[in-house]
């Protein structure tokens, strides 16, 4: 098993990772076809969960027939989480600690994430977490969720470490599965939203913990 003392670089997804915001997300597509006056298919949030952002407002505007443009709709979901972002969610434990705990190695670090990166940077800010990070990469900007490994890949360039060495932290099982294909070693992290995963993603991921206090050394 590859060790996290061995560490040179860090690609870290946001949401159940960092933040405590999954709670948040495992309902907006359903909320969002509600809002517009239609009534969501049952499975419509676990059809689109592995999906980037632009890919499940595509899907969404299929089904539902929305005459809305795709970047539309989703500036309209992005109004209706902006407030959580600018002051309700808060990090997962221990994160600033364990971030704090790499820039003192000398370990670079990005942010690849499904979400809008104008959220992101107003929450990481709000924070105090966004100046641990030389990047922040979203599936909209790589063109690509990440049932692909291309925001992985931008991200290892952005930090020009060695792929066998830059860990990917993640929290939901299609994440892992991807970077673990795309050659990156993998540190899980719990969140409930995917506690009936869990095992497997253990079980996939190289190192994995509960709380980021597990990893810091």
């Amino acid at each position: 098993m590859v060790r996290l003392g061995e560490i040179e670089g860090a690609i870290f997804d946001m949401d159940g990772t960092i933040l405590d915001s999954m709670a948040m997300w495992e309902n907006i597509g359903s909320s969002y076809v509600k809002m517009k006056g239609k009534i969501p298919a049952p499975d419509l949030d676990e059809v689109i969960k592995s999906m980037s952002f632009e890919e499940s407002a595509r899907y969404i505007k299929k089904h539902y027939q929305f005459d809305e443009a795709i970047d539309f709709m989703m500036d309209e979901v992005n109004q209706m989480v902006k407030e959580n972002y600018q002051g309700k969610i808060k990090g997962k434990p221990f994160v600033k600690e364990f971030l704090e705990s790499l820039r003192n190695k000398g370990v670079p670090m990005c942010v690849a994430t499904a979400t809008d990166e104008s959220l992101v940077r107003i929450c990481l800010k709000r924070l105090e977490l966004l100046h641990y990070f030389q990047e922040i990469f979203t599936c909209r900007k790589v063109g690509a969720g990440k049932e692909q490994p291309d925001i992985y890949e931008a991200a290892l360039q952005r930090l020009g470490t060695d792929k066998e060495n830059t860990f990917v932290f993640e929290d939901v099982l299609h994440a892992v599965k991807t970077a673990k294909r795309a050659g990156f070693p993998v540190a899980a992290l719990y969140d409930e939203s995917s506690v009936r995963d869990w095992e497997e993603i253990k079980g996939l991921a190289d190192i994995s913990a509960v709380t980021m206090g597990e990893f810091i050394s």
